[in-house]
């Protein structure tokens, strides 16, 4: 960064920071190919994510089901405990 001192430069004034050096702009960096790419990759960490609502009601109900048979979760509790360990 022979221009300035920054490190790092984000955001609307970096685009014009660009462009005022003779940089294009673009308004999307992702092709058809990493964003399907990334699609998949979401769709694998996260499946349930992903799913139709009707779908995704049901398999939340079922994990509720296996929460509460391993004891994470008991119908009381609003939410589902977390798996992080102290």
């Amino acid at each position: 960064m022979q221009h300035t001192d920054h490190h790092l430069i984000v955001g609307r004034d970096a685009q014009n920071f660009a462009r005022q050096l003779g940089f294009a702009v673009e308004s999307d960096l992702n092709t058809d190919n990493s964003r399907s790419k990334w699609l998949e990759w979401k769709r694998r960490v996260d499946p349930e994510h992903y799913l139709d609502p009707a779908t995704r009601a049901q398999a939340s109900l079922e994990q509720r089901f296996r929460w509460c048979a391993t004891a994470w979760w008991t119908p009381s509790t609003s939410t589902a405990p977390s798996t992080a360990t102290a």
